[in-house]
């Protein structure tokens, strides 16, 4: 083992996860938070973080924002999609 990123869950989740992706020296993954993270290959210091999906609503359940389905790289765009349905590029 090399390094280990470790990010705080969120309170509700789904069952299951985002896998991550590799490319230029980042790997990038999708969290349980709507946070999009991607660490430096070589020892996982994050090169960038940004929010996909804001928790909202009145239940715990409204609130989920899990980045559960694959991340898509096309060229140099990363396509993403959250549980509420959210997409951004």
């Amino acid at each position: 083992q090399r390094w280990l990123y470790d990010s705080t869950p969120a309170v509700l989740t789904l069952r299951g996860t985002s896998g991550p992706i590799v490319t230029n020296n980042l790997a990038v993954a999708g969290l349980s938070t709507g946070k999009v993270v991607a660490l430096n290959t070589q020892n996982g210091v994050p090169a960038w973080e940004t929010r996909v999906a804001i928790p909202q609503g009145r239940s715990e359940l409204d609130r989920v924002v899990d980045i559960d389905g694959g991340l898509l790289l096309s060229g140099e765009t990363l396509y993403v999609a959250t549980y509420q349905g959210r997409v951004a590029a």
